[in-house]
């Protein structure tokens, strides 16, 4: 009888395991759906590569290559838009980036961007650099990981993302997901990629969120769509929720279009309760840049929101495509780097 009854209980749980081996793909059902439209805050803007927006009480803050001013740092005035105040020239000498690849982010008041290409630290407080000028920078060295992508902070910890090869077996040591104390030693560790083609996972882009709280952490590809929620410092999985697969070629170690390419997403937020982000998976890419200019689709006009358990809250349909953003500490306006049509970029003001 007991030999019996343990057959029935594996014959379920192997069938479980057989259905969690592969990944069924589903688009989330939004209960509300609305449009909305950006007002914008700044004339266009000279900017090139885009790489982050910030919001304090009284600032606007972005970090994107200015071709006019040749600047990196750009601070203006919350309600009007005025430019305030630029920093971080291109360069080798102190206060200045090598490269547009590091993290940026701005907690209290203060401005932090860690340069990975200068292994470099540089910080200033907003209201002393609007005061005083560059001279306020601080830059103290790095400690930069091979395949750290993006190292993010909270009040005890730090947080980062690796892909170390698109090519060769992980030989490193170091995982996916690391959290460290201030003082550097490993709090936990996450060397999970939900989607099961490692090719592909190697070659795609990551966004990455820490909640202001620093208790949370929301990850989302640019090529796929799986969200990803965890809970810090422990690095435990609250949610993967997978909406679209990994339509793209990366037999070459990088990303190749294919016909059923999309940009799924374009940027990550989070707050203490909400995970928002852009959204562009409904615009087959090369179908999309075949056409003239005038007659293309928006791509990431769409902010999609969801809760810390991965439920649906909201989708808003907008008049521009969403590069980057942000949302303000009462939840009531959404900031970002958005562009028309014709890819002309502006910061511009959204009410929730």
């Amino acid at each position: 009888m007991k030999q019996k009854l343990l057959l029935w209980l594996v014959i379920p749980f192997l069938c479980l395991s057989c259905k969690e081996k592969g990944i069924t793909y589903k688009q989330p059902v939004f209960p509300v759906e609305d449009t909305a439209r950006f007002e914008l805050l700044t004339p266009e803007l000279d900017y090139g590569v885009t790489e982050d927006i910030w919001v304090t009480d009284f600032y606007i803050i972005t970090f994107a290559s200015d071709s006019r001013t040749h600047r990196f740092c750009h601070i203006y005035d919350k309600q009007i838009g005025t430019l305030l105040g630029e920093t971080f020239m291109r360069g080798r000498g102190p206060g200045e980036i090598e490269a547009a690849y590091g993290t940026f982010e701005v907690r209290n008041g203060a401005v932090r961007y860690f340069d990975f290409t200068k292994n470099k630290v540089l910080q200033f407080h907003i209201d002393s650099l609007l005061m005083l000028g560059s001279s306020v920078i601080c830059e103290t060295d790095g400690d930069y990981f091979s395949g750290e992508r993006f190292r993010g902070s909270t009040d005890k910890y730090n947080v980062s993302l690796y892909i170390t090869s698109n090519r060769e077996e992980n030989t490193s040591g170091i995982n996916r997901l690391t959290v460290k104390d201030k003082e550097g030693i490993i709090v936990s560790e996450n060397d999970c990629y939900p989607e099961e083609d490692q090719s592909a996972n190697f070659a795609n882009t990551y966004y990455v969120a820490i909640s202001p709280d620093g208790t949370k952490c929301a990850i989302a590809p640019t090529w796929s769509s799986v969200l990803e929620l965890y809970d810090l410092p422990s690095l435990h999985a609250r949610y993967y929720g997978y909406f679209a697969g990994q339509e793209y070629d990366s037999s070459t170690g990088n990303i190749k279009l294919t016909e059923k390419t999309v940009i799924n997403h374009s940027d990550i937020y989070s707050t203490n309760k909400k995970v928002y982000l852009s959204y562009g998976g409904d615009v087959l890419q090369l179908a999309n840049q075949s056409l003239p200019v005038e007659e293309r689709k928006l791509v990431c006009n769409k902010l999609d929101i969801f809760d810390w358990d991965g439920k649906p809250l909201r989708r808003i349909v907008t008049d521009y495509r969403v590069s980057k953003l942000c949302v303000d500490a009462e939840e009531k306006n959404v900031y970002a780097i958005v562009e028309d049509r014709l890819r002309r970029k502006y910061i511009a003001r959204l009410p929730l």
